[in-house]
């Protein structure tokens, strides 16, 4: 029994990896992960050991250079104290150069460069010019009031060449209308008459038009005491739900007569989500700037139930998309911008549009804009109302109403091309071979007698330029408006003339339609315009919500049609002004000796606006290089800058045209851009 062998034991099989040696992925991952923190560390106690080393030996060498130099000092000392009993030479001189006069340290700050869009002074060139026409002794308080122009001095002037004492007065003589002799007596006044008369019928208020107090206390401030007719008539319409085609006088108080009813809706607009409901448009920017102060000025008392925004070119564009982004309740704008807008801004479309405005509608046609507002319509709710206002009936607005509007009321309460009552006409006729003395005697109307609230309308830009440089060196305060001007500076200079800064506002007819600026007292016409409703528009810049005005227009012999139509049609006989001879010839000398100073003065512009385009384009490559090195390559960031421009169906680029509207603020002058643009493609 001893001697009997133990059964030998089969060996036991692995039961598991972990036995076997195989390591499972998730413990791979773990020490894989272990690992690599133990290395950063490894590495994190390395660096810190060699930083240490390093301010140590900093700290050490630091030591040595100041036991050295504490040495050195201690040696010098020493030999100081020995060479104290050396004698000392009085006539030793040091070989110097000549030393120069004393000369400040600060230098003079790096001519500063001009944002994109700024242009010249001209009016700092003039006062320059006129600086450099005094004698050497002049008082040394101008030249300081010139070198500082926010000082209270006054500034310079040039002196009046011509005495006013010593030239005859201006003859004025009423011109009879030819033709068949009427009855006299006093007119029969219509309801049109009635619009720029303040003495409305007893008891009509703006209470009788069941608006809300808000809108009744900023009217109030407003010192708008009565409506006028086409207010009274539409903001009842208007309220109803109706579609409105309405044609005023300019002057009328259109711009109220919609924005009253439209502002009077939002105040009890359902809660929910903010969008965009109440849509206007407007052919300028200017005048686009003039509905939105309006607007401003009725929704003051509004508190936040009505938000409101302005959407036109020369802006800030990422300004105006940020806007449009919170949707507000009212946008005014150009059509060319808000193509661009609707096509191209995130989160903003007009399918929400409940009322659609279209202001000037005869001008927004003129302007080529057709096809803008057609797709604009096209874009907006089908159940839209729609207010179309126009100073003028044509055929073509008439289009326009059949295509927009939807059973419309008609407001015909001016459908003619027609003056106010409380205007005078007067004209200036202007011999054949004398057209060059147009120049003369405006210089000499604004100098004498209407150097204050006055509008000069010139046919060209560079004319209407010309005049202020010349105005200028004349020691006449003026300001010019026209297209070649950017946004700011428009309206800065709308904004000088408001303030009674300058007395003379030389303009385009960019001006003509629309802008209610108050207290213009005179209208002078370079020459007549082409139509007669061009000249009425012009003539309405004056004489508006039943104030008196005064236009003054130079005719020659090719402008004698248009003129007979002014004088058979104006409602009170038309005068004749006479400038005498001897005033004419006088100014007509002083122009040509001014004429050296008006070309050193243009000369001096081009050559800043050289200067000033070669940094614009040196700031824009600049931006182009730093972008390019901090988005990427420059052809992902062209594809990221892309905006789609809206076509006309005809084939014709109309994004140019259309965005005269929103950048260049002239229709005309956009679409002949525009068709260069496309003949250079």
């Amino acid at each position: 029994a001893l001697m009997k062998p133990k059964p030998v034991q089969p060996p036991r099989l692995a039961s598991s990896a972990s036995e076997l040696g195989v390591k499972r992925p998730a413990e791979k991952r773990r020490e894989a992960k272990q690992k690599k923190k133990q290395q950063k560390a490894n590495a994190k106690k390395q660096l810190k050991e060699k930083r240490q080393q390093q301010s140590a030996d900093v700290s050490m060498r630091d030591h040595s250079v100041l036991d050295n130099s504490r040495h050195s000092n201690r040696e010098s000392a020493d030999e100081d104290d020995d060479d104290d009993e050396v004698a000392l030479n009085p006539d030793f001189k040091f070989d110097l150069p000549a030393a120069k006069p004393h000369q400040p340290l600060s230098q003079p700050p790096e001519p500063k460069l001009r944002a994109h869009g700024e242009k010249t002074n001209v009016d700092a060139l003039i006062q320059r010019r006129l600086l450099r026409q005094k004698p050497a002794d002049a008082d040394a308080d101008l030249e300081a009031a010139a070198d500082d122009p926010a000082s209270g001095s006054a500034a310079p002037q040039a002196e009046a060449p011509i005495d006013p004492d010593l030239v005859d007065a201006d003859e004025v003589k009423p011109k009879a209308k030819k033709g068949r002799k009427q009855a006299a007596g006093p007119a029969t006044p219509g309801f049109a008459d009635e619009i720029d008369r303040p003495d409305l019928p007893a008891g009509s208020s703006f209470l009788a038009l069941n608006l809300s107090r808000p809108l009744l206390r900023a009217l109030a401030e407003l010192s708008w005491s009565r409506p006028t007719p086409i207010q009274a008539a539409c903001v009842p319409i208007a309220l109803a739900g109706r579609d409105i085609c309405a044609c005023a006088r300019t002057g009328s108080g259109k711009t109220a007569a919609f924005l009253l009813p439209v502002i009077e809706r939002l105040l009890y607009k359902p809660a929910g989500p903010p969008v965009t409901r109440v849509l206007v448009l407007s052919p300028t920017r200017e005048l686009a700037v003039q509905i939105h102060s309006v607007a401003e000025q009725l929704l003051r008392y509004c508190g936040r139930r009505v938000s409101l925004s302005l959407s036109a070119g020369g802006l800030d564009l990422r300004g105006q998309e940020a806007a449009l982004r919170q949707g507000p309740d009212i946008v005014v704008a150009t059509p060319g911008r808000l193509i661009d807008h609707a096509h191209n801004a995130p989160s903003f479309h007009l399918r929400n549009i409940e009322i659609l405005v279209l202001d000037e509608a005869d001008k927004l046609i003129d302007e080529f804009f057709i096809e803008q507002i057609k797709e604009i319509v096209r874009l907006c709710s089908p159940t839209r109302q729609v207010l179309l206002f126009s100073a003028t009936m044509t055929d073509d607005v008439r289009e326009l109403s059949a295509m927009a509007l939807r059973n419309p009321v008609k407001l015909f309460l001016s459908d003619k091309a027609d003056v106010t009552l409380r205007l005078q006409q007067e004209f200036v006729r202007i011999r054949e071979q004398r057209e060059s003395d147009r120049e003369a005697i405006v210089a000499a109307l604004v100098q004498r007698s209407f150097n204050e609230r006055c509008i000069v309308f010139c046919p060209t830009r560079r004319l209407c330029h010309r005049m202020h440089v010349l105005l200028g060196l004349l020691g006449v305060s003026c300001a010019e408006l026209h297209s070649s001007l950017s946004q700011a500076q428009r309206l800065e200079a709308l904004e000088r003339f408001h303030k009674a800064e300058v007395g003379v506002l030389l303009a385009t007819d960019l001006v003509s339609r629309g802008l209610d600026i108050q207290g213009v007292r005179t209208v002078i016409n370079y020459s007549l315009p082409d139509t007669l409703k061009v000249y009425t528009h012009r003539v309405g810049r004056t004489a508006r919500a039943g104030k008196q005005g005064l236009a003054i227009s130079l005719a020659g012999e090719a402008e004698r049609p248009l003129l007979k139509q002014i004088v058979r049609k104006a409602p009170i006989p038309v005068k004749l002004r006479t400038v005498p001879k001897s005033t004419v010839a006088a100014y007509r000398e002083r122009i040509a000796a001014l004429e050296p100073d008006v070309s050193a003065v243009m000369q001096e512009e081009r050559l800043e606006s050289a200067q000033r385009a070669a940094e614009q384009s040196l700031n824009r490559v600049q931006k182009r290089l730093e972008a390019a090195g901090s988005s990427g390559s420059r052809s992902q960031q062209q594809q990221q800058l892309q905006r789609n421009w809206f076509r006309a169906r005809g084939g014709c680029n109309s994004a140019t045209a259309g965005a005269a509207s929103g950048v260049l603020g002239a229709g005309k002058l956009g679409k002949a851009r525009g068709k260069k643009a496309k003949g250079s493609a």
